[in-house]
């Protein structure tokens, strides 16, 4: 059984992600947004996680199904799309010859970001990577059944192991260090679900008291990121102070999930919140194409959009993606890692 709360809060996280994917001309609603809008993604992971012990290749052949298997598929979608981009701007994307035009783009595909000797070219992609590497990473306290002590431990070892590479100035490739750094993010999802009933409790509040819930998150979270400035989570950056950081993100997740609950039901909003990683995955050659054509018709200019405009470009984007989630999701659900199963809600 979904949990229709659930897609809601996926469907305006990923919404959310679309948005400031628009290059804002407002800052300040370009790190609100960016303070929690991975991390959102990263705790609800969590929230639906189980500490059922589990033998670890089946659990890694599960999450590489689940995660790598996607990333290697849209990655591989929007190759075309990507290798178009280094060839209109050589001077951003600089490149030797066509070896290297054919095999930076490849190359980036195993090293996750850009290097003097690969270029990435589906940026949002990363996630996928991260959190196959966090879900490896919560098999250690799987296998003491998650109890705080190895919650804590492991935490502890991940935070570590990142201050580490940011301490000696290392940037890992498969975005390790994000990983390190989300860790903490997925075991207080894990534990909301485990040692709380505060979602229980929201569910079954009022439409206003859940209202008031958002509001107040909201306010939290945007006072917080003023303090701390921009989090740029996919480079495991974490802004002026990582504690102010995992505390804006938990204000953010908790304004998104007080929206989930009193949204009304859609089968449009449940659809893209059951398909976001297909948004993930797709969305940048979309997005882009999108404002391309109404540079084009409309004399719009692709970068410094307005709230105002970057709304309804955000919903376009959306709505373009709906019937790729329905065929993928029903018609070709092993390239993204599911089963072929009936929806049940």
């Amino acid at each position: 059984m979904r949990e229709i709360w659930a897609d809601n809060a996926k469907a305006i996280g990923i919404f959310l992600m679309v948005l400031g994917h628009n290059a804002l001309a407002n800052d300040g609603a370009f790190d609100f947004i960016y303070s929690f809008h991975m991390p959102l993604f990263f705790i609800l992971s969590g929230y639906f996680s189980s500490a059922k012990q589990e033998q670890f290749l089946p659990y890694l052949k599960k999450n590489a199904k689940a995660l790598l298997v996607p990333y290697i598929v849209f990655y591989l979608l929007t190759l075309p799309f990507g290798m178009f981009v280094i060839w209109a701007h050589p001077y951003n994307y600089p490149y030797d010859g066509c070896f290297e035009f054919i095999m930076k783009p490849l190359i980036g595909l195993f090293t996750v970001k850009t290097t003097s000797f690969a270029f990435h070219t589906n940026g949002p992609s990363w996630f996928f990577v991260a959190l196959f590497i966090v879900k490896l990473l919560f098999y250690i306290p799987k296998r003491y059944r998650c109890s705080v002590k190895s919650l804590t431990i492991t935490t502890i070892v991940c935070l570590t192991g990142y201050f580490f590479f940011k301490e000696n100035n290392y940037t890992p490739y498969a975005r390790v260090d994000t990983a390190l750094m989300a860790f903490p993010l997925f075991v207080f999802g894990y534990l909301l679900k485990t040692k709380t009933n505060v979602i229980a409790r929201l569910k079954e509040s009022k439409m206003l008291v859940n209202i008031a819930v958002s509001l107040c998150c909201a306010l939290m979270c945007l006072l917080i990121t003023n303090l701390n400035g921009h989090v740029e989570f996919s480079g495991a950056g974490y802004g002026n102070n990582m504690i102010l950081m995992y505390l804006a993100a938990i204000f953010g997740f908790f304004f998104v999930i007080g929206m989930s609950m009193f949204t009304p039901r859609n089968k449009h909003i449940l659809t893209i919140g059951e398909g976001t990683s297909v948004v993930l995955g797709l969305h940048s050659p979309i997005q882009q194409l999108i404002k391309e054509i109404t540079k084009v018709v409309f004399h719009i200019p692709t970068h410094d959009y307005s709230m105002l405009l970057a709304f309804p470009m955000t919903v376009m984007v959306l709505i373009c993606h709906l019937p790729i989630i329905y065929l993928l999701n029903h018609k070709f659900p092993f390239l993204i890692g599911k089963s072929k199963k009936k929806r049940k809600l």
